[in-house]
């Protein structure tokens, strides 16, 4: 990523440019992305085909046309913004639904340049949201803004692999996704993209799925419902048809 582009993309996160990539800079900045980028099927929708990968395209896409995307674009494109900023960083596969493939999801793991032994799960692409960067270290609940995360060994059909669990404010429990020791090249997600983007029975072909961090929580625009946090409870209502472009625009920030 040139340095104009990596200006642009601040501008498009609304925050100052980071120049020194700590651990309180990597936390603004996926909070940021979250805030400002959603998570969003429209083009798979529109039935334009397998989502783009190559760095021009989702630079375009995401940055410059102000739109959103799925989980490998976001994770894409934000791995491209930290190894800018200095950060090593591999691309790690999660299976999201039991009896799903190991690359339902993808996400980031993340070394900061200032060579210290500690690593960081990153991810701006899951879309009923992970907050904040969560430290590589089992059994310990994390702050994540209203609620909680934890890394844990994973049961069941991942035995042996490791999974993220969310901790609501109700200290109920709910599984993300779980994940192996393996490292990937973003060519491995292949053909999973493309499944994602094109099967006629994966979610994202379905129905609207739009996501943004609120502040308090998701908004989340799933097929004609719109969701949000208010006051600690779930509100929603239907969005007729002809609400569409409005909602996308005036809650998501999509451009019209």
């Amino acid at each position: 990523m040139t340095p104009e582009q990596l200006d642009a993309y601040f501008k498009r996160i609304g925050i100052p440019a980071i120049h020194v990539l700590d651990a309180p800079a990597l936390s603004r900045l996926q909070r940021a992305h979250l805030a400002r980028i959603p998570f969003e099927n429209l083009d798979i929708l529109a039935g334009r085909g397998p989502v783009n990968l190559e760095p021009k395209a989702l630079f375009d896409k995401l940055v410059m046309r102000r739109r959103g995307g799925i989980c490998y674009e976001q994770n894409a494109l934000f791995a491209d913004v930290l190894r800018t900023l200095g950060a090593r960083v591999a691309y790690k596969a999660g299976r999201v639904y039991e009896g799903g493939s190991v690359f339902d999801h993808i996400f980031l793991l993340v070394e900061l340049p200032d060579a210290s032994d500690r690593q960081w799960l990153c991810d701006v692409g899951f879309a009923y949201l992970l907050r904040g960067p969560l430290r590589m270290e089992l059994d310990v609940v994390q702050p994540g803004g209203p609620e909680s995360y934890l890394i844990e060994a994973a049961p069941g059909e991942d035995e042996g692999r490791l999974r993220v669990v969310r901790i609501r404010r109700d200290a109920t429990r709910e599984s993300l996704f779980s994940f192996g020791p393996q490292v990937y090249e973003l060519s491995d997600f292949h053909e999973r993209v493309v499944f994602n983007s094109t099967d006629p029975s994966t979610r994202f072909t379905k129905g609207p799925l739009v996501c943004i961090d609120a502040g308090e929580g998701r908004t989340v625009l799933s097929y004609s419902r719109l969701s949000w946090l208010e006051g600690g409870k779930v509100v929603s209502r239907t969005v007729a048809p002809d609400e569409v472009d409005d909602v996308l625009c005036e809650v998501f920030g999509l451009a019209r």
